[in-house]
């Protein structure tokens, strides 16, 4: 019985944060499962994203699940240099401008990025309502990649334990004048990658790396 109840509150949860995310005209590409059916496969094939009008190019993006392993791993072109991209990511004054999608906004309490600094967040919904997460920075090689531990917080960076907790390794990969960003996020047990999954994750993130793509220009 204490089980469900735990599982009930983290899918509320995530309904809450992620559900409305497939109203907002992000676009649902497939999902690629690796598991023990498709075993055989463990390259996954780049997808075109849906771009902005006002996109020149197509950029690459590819959102892959391997349930053997509990991971997620998201790899997304960027049409910027690496050191650019970089900042975007690990700077609060670019982060709180992109990192939530919209209609979603994201909002910075504190960051300390270096080794065992911490990132503390929100993500503040059209009404007002605030989510808050927190990152702790576990190891950094600058402009190159980081990796951390995220989690759900109250606003003072308390841990609640009821929700999922995941790793995240970010690595940042310059070719030519365009960036290709990889994020491999882990999870302890199934059930809380498929959570995430079915609550919106996928589109969330995607539709946040939109932003992006529409702020780069104007850095």
């Amino acid at each position: 019985m204490g089980s469900r109840s735990k599982s009930e509150k983290m899918f509320n949860f995530l309904d809450t944060l992620f559900g409305s995310f497939n109203l907002l005209g992000a676009p649902i590409e497939s999902i690629h499962f690796l598991d023990e059916c498709d075993a055989e496969s463990t390259e996954s094939e780049l997808i075109t994203s849906k771009k902005t009008e006002d996109m020149k190019s197509n950029l690459a993006v590819d959102f892959s699940v391997d349930k053997d392993n509990r991971t997620i791993t998201i790899k997304r072109e960027f049409e910027a240099e690496r050191a650019l991209v970089w900042d975007a990511y690990t700077k609060t004054e670019i982060l709180d401008q992109w990192w939530a999608p919209k209609p979603w906004k994201a909002k910075t309490k504190s960051m300390d990025f270096r080794d065992g600094g911490k990132w503390l967040y929100a993500m503040v919904g059209p009404n007002g309502e605030e989510h808050w997460s927190i990152v702790d920075y576990t190891k950094i090689n600058a402009k190159q990649s980081f990796s951390g531990l995220d989690a759900f917080t109250d606003e003072n960076g308390k841990i609640n334990k009821e929700m999922p907790r995941s790793s995240w390794e970010v690595s940042f990969d310059e070719q030519g004048d365009h960036t290709f960003v990889q994020i491999i996020v882990s999870y302890d047990d199934l059930a809380q990658l498929e959570a995430t999954i079915e609550m919106g994750f996928k589109e969330g993130l995607l539709s946040a790396m939109e932003n992006l793509d529409e702020l780069l220009p104007k850095l």
